[in-house]
């Protein structure tokens, strides 16, 4: 009796032990389990914070910019408006002994009376119809061929368009041009271009184009402004269409 004793005793002992280690496993199988439902779930959570975030930022940047280019465009077409360059380009004559003078007082012109108007605005051409610069409130560009420049090849082919001509002369913002962010061959950084036709006072036709540039680092006044809301290590890198640094 004491040996049959004995067995029952030792076997229900190896039973209970047996749940116990079962029960112990399932419970760090569930912690586990549940650890890891808590981590992915708090990782997607935080993910879609920061993806939230970052789209509002982008969006917020993203106005501010389009923002700046709708008020620059404006400006652009003032000075198209200007009766001075209008008349400047009617009566430019390069074989005239009198156009070194006009040249000095349209310059001068653009320096005191149209870029102080505009305070991000780094210089003003005025091209000719062949894409040469025939006035600048920066005297040194003077007289370069700017033909090859998209901002002159883009309006370069409605100067014979009558049907752009006549949709031209009732809007005059219909083939105003802005360039993508581009590397200046004259500055070597990043700039920005906008140009439009200036057209004839009584005929509508074209004079010649005004370009205003300017450099794109003043952009990055956006990207600060934003930054800030994303933390005192986040960053923000603005590229063109090129996938270029800005």
């Amino acid at each position: 009796m004491q040996l049959k004793s004995r067995r029952t005793t030792k076997n229900s002992g190896g039973i209970n032990g047996k749940v116990y280690y079962l029960f112990v496993l399932a419970a760090i199988a569930a912690f586990f389990t549940t650890g890891s439902i808590v981590f992915v779930n708090t990782r997607n959570l935080l993910k879609a914070h920061i993806t939230e975030k970052l789209s509002l930022s982008e969006k917020a940047i993203a106005d501010k910019i389009n923002g700046f280019i709708e008020a620059k465009k404006g400006k652009v077409l003032d000075f198209c408006s200007d009766g001075i360059i209008k008349d400047g380009l009617t009566f430019y004559d390069p074989d005239s002994p009198d156009v070194q003078e006009l040249v000095t007082q349209l310059n001068y012109h653009l320096r005191a009376n149209k870029r102080v108007l505009d305070r991000e605005i780094e210089d003003i051409l005025i091209l000719n119809l062949k894409g040469k610069v025939v006035f600048s409130s920066n005297d040194r560009y003077v007289g370069i061929d700017k033909s090859h420049k998209d901002y002159f090849l883009n309006l370069r082919r409605f100067f014979k368009d009558d049907t752009a001509l006549k949709k031209l002369r009732r809007n005059p913002a219909f083939v105003l041009y802005v360039s993508d962010c581009y590397i200046s061959d004259d500055w070597g950084v990043a700039a920005i271009a906008i140009a439009n036709i200036i057209t004839a006072r009584e005929t509508g036709l074209p004079l010649g184009i005004l370009v205003n540039r300017y450099k794109a680092e003043m952009l990055t006044g956006f990207l600060k402004i934003e930054g800030n809301a994303l933390g005192k290590t986040g960053k923000i890198y603005l590229l063109n269409k090129e996938k270029a640094l800005l």
